[in-house]
C-alpha cells in the first residue's frame, strides 16, 4: 500500500476532517477512507 504525504490549507483540512468523520465515523483511518474515496470519484470523471 502506498504512503503519501500531503500539504492542504487549513480550512480545507477542517473541511475534510468534519466531512469525513460525518460520514466513516471517528474511527482510526476514516480521513484515510475518505481521501481514498474521493481520489476515486476524481480518476473516474472524463
Amino acid at each position: 500500500m502506498g504512503r503519501m504525504q500531503i500539504v492542504i490549507p487549513d480550512n480545507l483540512e477542517d473541511k475534510l476532517r468534519k466531512k469525513a468523520s460525518a460520514e466513516y465515523g471517528l474511527k482510526k483511518g476514516s480521513i484515510s477512507r475518505a481521501i481514498q474515496t474521493a481520489i476515486e470519484k476524481w480518476l473516474k470523471t472524463p
